[in-house]
């Protein structure tokens, strides 16, 4: 049987064990990383570019209109101002006072007796400004305990000193007239050493209207002065003014407690007559500012 020997063995397992070093497979490895690596680089510079270019067409796109988007910001603000106008117009022309109701009114007290003279009716309209009411419920910060680590919690309630400080400021004197228009605004805030607490009132600017009345009359009765009384309970207990007059002032007042003779009158020469005169205020009316 014959014997082989392999003069290259040497040589061939010093080449097997060069190919297998792993320095050069990581130099290999390292060198597909890197190319890879600038493969995706070079990618996503051209994706950046793209964008920048989109972004740059967009620009010149939003420059181009701008100048109508502006415009029509501005039209649709003056619109809302108008639809606004429109609306306070609407409300004031379905809540004005109507001196026909009062006048309608007034004829149907008419007595006999009692001839009415003249009726000063006078609405008076006065604008109140804004009124801004900002308070601290409370500034405090909880109290620490021995322990670094700990602290005792604030034993204060938030939501019923709020109520309590919002109702102390609504129920002013200068402002609970105007509780229907009042906005609120109340904010909290808490940190591990402090709890701060504001509420703020805010009224805003109102139009109070004052609507007075005076009736200057006559009375002719066979004893002058009787009739005075029970013409303004006829006016007071109308329908309309009953409601108009509600709460508000009203009085009766003889101008004179002298007998006059009416030298004007063609009917009944020289009538005898007291003249009074009826007054009243109607409550006030609020309106808010629009």
């Amino acid at each position: 049987m014959p014997i082989r020997i392999n003069l290259l063995a040497e040589q061939q397992a010093a080449e097997e064990a060069r190919r297998r070093d792993p320095v050069k497979r990581a130099i290999w490895g390292s060198g597909t990383a890197v190319a890879l690596l600038l493969v995706y680089c070079v990618y996503m510079q051209f994706k950046v570019s793209s964008a920048r270019a989109e972004l740059n067409r967009f620009e010149v796109q939003w420059k181009d209109l701008q100048p109508s988007v502006l415009q029509s910001s501005n039209i649709l603000k003056e619109l809302g101002d108008i639809r606004g106008r429109l609306d306070s117009l609407q409300k004031h022309s379905t809540n004005r006072f109507l001196w026909a109701n009062v006048l309608n009114a007034l004829q149907h007290t008419s007595d006999e007796e009692v001839r009415v003279v003249s009726f000063d009716g006078r609405s008076v309209s006065t604008a109140e400004k804004q009124v801004l009411v900002s308070t601290n419920i409370f500034d405090v910060a909880p109290k620490t305990g021995l322990l670094s680590w700990g602290s005792e919690p604030s034993q204060r309630n938030v939501p019923e000193e709020s109520n309590a400080a919002l109702n102390a400021i609504t129920n002013r004197a200068d402002l609970i007239r105007y509780q229907p228009f009042l906005t609120t605004a109340f904010s909290v805030t808490t940190n591990a050493i402090q709890i701060f607490a504001k509420i703020e009132v805010l009224k805003p600017e109102t139009m109070v209207e004052l609507v007075s009345l005076k009736i200057r009359a006559r009375d002719y009765s066979e004893r002058p002065g009787s009739r005075v009384d029970a013409f303004f309970s006829k006016v007071t207990n109308a329908p309309l003014f009953s409601r108009l007059l509600n709460d508000s002032v009203s009085s009766v007042q003889p101008e004179s407690i002298q007998q006059r003779e009416d030298v004007t009158d063609l009917i009944t020469p020289r009538a005898v007559y007291i003249p009074f005169s009826v007054s009243f205020s109607l409550p006030e009316r609020i309106r808010e500012n629009e």
